[in-house]
């Protein structure tokens, strides 16, 4: 039985160099990690009643969500860069869980928010979207 810790999972986001650098974004208290697999349907009267899937079609679609408290200066940069450009929010992440396998990709900043308590620490929601290949690595 698999029992890998939650809190073990890291998102680190590349400093853009080759090869790359990553860096862990924070202390991320909650994650959520989705992977839609779009099924393009070729049901016709030779297959039906049951459906046919065209293999190889559709789109696939990562998710990565998260929340927490920065680790440190440069990763709240790396971040607020990402989120208030322009031109472009891209930039590539891993997920590194527990037992060293890897989710490695380019992705799309698409919600960045801060939230805080009057008596606590600024904290950071983010989510994610692929934006190209994303890899599987066994660790």
């Amino acid at each position: 039985m698999v029992c890998d810790k939650g809190r073990n999972i890291l998102i680190k986001i590349s400093d853009g160099t080759s090869p790359a650098t990553f860096t862990t974004v924070g202390g991320i208290q909650s994650r959520t990690i989705t992977v839609n697999n779009e099924a393009v349907d070729i049901t016709d009267s030779d297959t039906a009643p049951y459906r046919a899937l065209c293999s190889g079609a559709g789109i696939k679609q990562v998710n990565i969500a998260g929340n927490g408290i920065f680790k440190d200066d440069a990763a709240i940069n790396a971040i607020e860069d990402l989120a208030f450009d322009v031109d472009s929010n891209e930039q590539e992440f891993q997920v590194v869980f527990e037992n060293l396998d890897i989710i490695q990709g380019v992705f799309h900043v698409s919600t960045f928010e801060y939230t805080g308590e009057f008596n606590g620490a600024r904290q950071y929601n983010l989510s994610l979207e692929n934006a190209g290949v994303v890899s599987l690595i066994r660790g």
